[in-house]
C-alpha cells in the first residue's frame, strides 16, 4: 500500500486564491470553489512552455477520464503567467487552466512564498539530468518565454471544506509528482466524497 504523505500547506492559505479563466479574462472566482461538489487535482506550472511542464501535463492527463470516472477527480492547471497558455491547454494538458496572477498557489507550494531553481546547480545534479534524458526521449517541444525558475508542485483536494487530501513540491527541474502518491491520493479523496455524498443522501 502506498503511503500518502502528510500535506504541509494550510488548507486556509489556498482557498480563497482569486483565479481567471483563461478562456474568458474577466470571469475572477475563489478557489475553493473548484473542489465544492468534487475533489479536484491541481497541476502548479512553473511556465506553459516549459517541457518539463508539458511531459507532466500530457501524462496525468493521459489518466483524466479513469481518475474522474473512478473517484470524481476534476483535474485543473494553474498558471502564474499568460505566454503560451492556449497552446498548453490545448496541446498538452487538454483541459481547464486558470491564471493565478498573484502567484497564490506558487506560494503556498513554497511554504509561504515562491520557491526558486537554480539553472547553475541544476547542471550539477544527476536527478535533473536524468529527467531532462527522460523528456528528450519523448521529445517534448519547448519555448523559452516566460519566467521559467519558480518551482510548481501539484496538489489533490477534498471535497468542500475537508482539506488537502496531497501535495507534491516541485524538488528541482522536472521532478514530477510520483503516480502511485497521486493515485492513492485521488483514491482516498474518491472514497471521501462518496462517504459524505452517501451522508447526506441519508439526511434527505
Amino acid at each position: 500500500m502506498t503511503t500518502i504523505p502528510k500535506p504541509a500547506t494550510p488548507y486556509p492559505s489556498i482557498r480563497n486564491i482569486e483565479l481567471t479563466d483563461i478562456l474568458v479574462n474577466s470571469a475572477k472566482f475563489p478557489a475553493w470553489t473548484l473542489w465544492q461538489y468534487n475533489p479536484c487535482l491541481i497541476l502548479i506550472i512553473r511556465r506553459p512552455g516549459c517541457q518539463f511542464c508539458r511531459e507532466e501535463a500530457m501524462e496525468l492527463a493521459s489518466h483524466r477520464n479513469k481518475l474522474y470516472r473512478n473517484y470524481g477527480i476534476k483535474m485543473i492547471a494553474v498558471i502564474h503567467e499568460n505566454l503560451g497558455a492556449q497552446e498548453f491547454s490545448v496541446k498538452y494538458w487538454r483541459g481547464p487552466v486558470y491564471l493565478d496572477e498573484q502567484q497564490g498557489f506558487i506560494s503556498a507550494i513554497g511554504g509561504g512564498k515562491p520557491r526558486w531553481g537554480s539553472v547553475v546547480m541544476s547542471l550539477f545534479r544527476p536527478s535533473v539530468w536524468g529527467n531532462l534524458r527522460r523528456n528528450l526521449i519523448k521529445g517534448i517541444e519547448s519555448d523559452f518565454d516566460g519566467e521559467g525558475r519558480i518551482l510548481g508542485g501539484l496538489y489533490v483536494l477534498h471535497t468542500g471544506e475537508q482539506g488537502i487530501a496531497y501535495e507534491h513540491q516541485e524538488a528541482v527541474f522536472g521532478d514530477h509528482a510520483p503516480w502511485d502518491e497521486v493515485l492513492a491520493a485521488a483514491k482516498k479523496a474518491g472514497k471521501l466524497a462518496k462517504q459524505m455524498r452517501t451522508s447526506s443522501s441519508k439526511l434527505v
